[in-house]
């Protein structure tokens, strides 16, 4: 199936395309077809590709975020409650508008050039957080966007983690399949390009709750403390426990799941990654609390923070949750933890990737 981009045509301040769903939106990848009004050159062979149900690709612009999070059924707890609409709740709704910032700069001409990238599956453009690193030049660039956003909203924008961890999964279920044969390599890049052309954030879950931190996993009185595999089904995994200290998961489409530290032999149920989609059934979040997150019930300017932008965390809890084999990255070859997990730390940091700049040089 052809797939086109047409998202980065557009001009900035100017909404220049209406996007509905068209046949090729029943494919399994379900991608967007493209209605517009004026369109030339290769706008227009968008446009015509479309009526003949080619798949047609576009990067989302921040309220087409917006909305595709309307679509969820995410299960948002806060201060006891349950929370219907996370999306317009006002404690919520400005880390949901830092995420959708880094929508709004991809489609600005200006930020181009660091907002994007070249997917290597696809050869399309692509939002430069589902990127997978190739050279200095992106390490370089993946700095530069993470210091515009910063600059941008004064706030965390929730998508580094999950694009450090597309890099450390890349890498680190490659190695593995080299090992044992396993096709995780595989799942990971089938679920990252499903990512890419749908133009979905993803949050990288990795740490645990932990209990006494002398012991391993398999000896806690807990064995929930660490998430771990309860149950492995012909079709797939059940898991269980929780990550804790979870940014942007309330704002994600998809999250991946990672070990937190390296497992030894008796700790194979907990040496597990993956990915679900964040209302995935048995996923609750428990949103903990913010400096000044009430004042923002109040109407007043006073002592609100940062009003527009801002950041959240959530205590999320994996309650019997279903994962297909299409979906698992590790499961049970506990030497790979230590690997992944270190991958992940040595790329989840602006100094760590000054750090891999300077290697690769």
């Amino acid at each position: 199936m052809d797939c086109f981009i047409v998202g980065q045509f557009r001009k900035r301040n100017t909404r220049a395309y209406e996007f509905q769903k068209g046949p090729a939106n029943q494919k399994s990848f379900g991608c967007i077809a493209a209605t517009h009004k004026n369109l030339s050159g290769k706008d227009a062979a968008a446009t015509k590709m479309a009526a003949k149900g080619t798949c047609v690709m576009a990067l989302m612009t921040g309220e087409q975020y917006v909305e595709s999070m309307r679509k969820l059924n995410l299960q948002v707890y806060m201060f006891g409650k349950k929370i219907e609409n996370p999306v317009d709740d006002p404690i919520l709704r400005p880390s949901l508008n830092s995420v959708k910032a880094t929508y709004d700069l991809a489609q600005d001409p200006e930020y181009a050039d660091l907002m994007t990238a070249k997917s290597i599956l696809t050869g399309e453009t692509i939002n430069r957080f589902t990127h997978i690193h190739q050279s200095t030049d992106d390490l370089i660039k993946k700095v530069k966007m993470q210091r515009l956003c910063g600059q941008k909203t004064a706030a965390c924008f929730q998508r580094c983690v999950g694009m450090d961890a597309f890099n450390a999964v890349y890498s680190t279920t490659y190695e593995t399949d080299e090992k044992y044969g396993t096709h995780y390599h595989e799942n990971f890049k089938k679920f990252l390009q499903y990512v890419q052309e749908h133009d979905y954030t993803v949050d990288g879950a990795m740490t645990d709750p932990k209990g006494d931190r002398s012991l391993p996993p398999h000896l806690q009185a807990d064995p929930d403390l660490y998430l771990r595999v309860v149950e492995r089904r012909p079709d797939g995994i059940v898991v269980r426990g929780a990550k804790a200290h979870q940014t942007g998961f309330v704002n994600s489409h998809e999250v991946i799941v990672m070990p937190t530290q390296a497992m030894g032999e008796d700790d194979k149920d907990y040496a597990v990654a993956f990915a679900v989609p964040t209302d995935a059934k048995g996923i609750f979040m428990i949103v903990g609390r913010q400096s000044c997150d009430t004042r923002k019930l109040e109407g007043s300017e006073i002592d609100v923070g940062n009003s527009q932008f801002g950041g959240t965390e959530a205590l999320v809890i994996f309650d019997d949750v279903f994962v297909p084999n299409d979906r698992i990255f590790l499961n049970g070859e506990n030497e790979f933890a230590g690997v992944l997990s270190v991958s992940h730390a040595t790329t989840d940091s602006p100094t760590a990737d000054v750090r891999l700049v300077s290697a690769m040089s």
